[in-house]
């Protein structure tokens, strides 16, 4: 009981300490014809294309300005919650 109690404390008081979320991020459809991907697995870059097996069927893309908003978010986020736990 003392571990759930413990564990809830330490969610709240994470996310007690997250920084405010103050953009917002545009998802657009894509009209691609082929994928490249990299594969962490074999260390190569794949390509995978429309109608082949395997290949997503519905993918979107963001913006390059977005995509490093969102990772600085995300970055700053788990800086906060590690001091937060130091």
């Amino acid at each position: 009981m003392r571990k759930l109690i413990l564990l809830a404390f330490l969610l709240v008081a994470c996310t007690s300490a997250a920084p405010k979320r103050d953009f917002s991020v545009t998802l657009y459809e894509s009209d691609y014809n082929c994928l490249d991907w990299f594969d962490p697995e074999s260390g190569t870059i794949k390509r995978s294309c429309k109608g082949e097996s395997g290949h997503p069927d519905n993918i979107r893309e963001i913006s390059l300005g977005d995509y490093q908003k969102e990772r600085d978010f995300q970055a700053l986020l788990i800086n906060r919650c590690r001091r937060w736990k130091d």
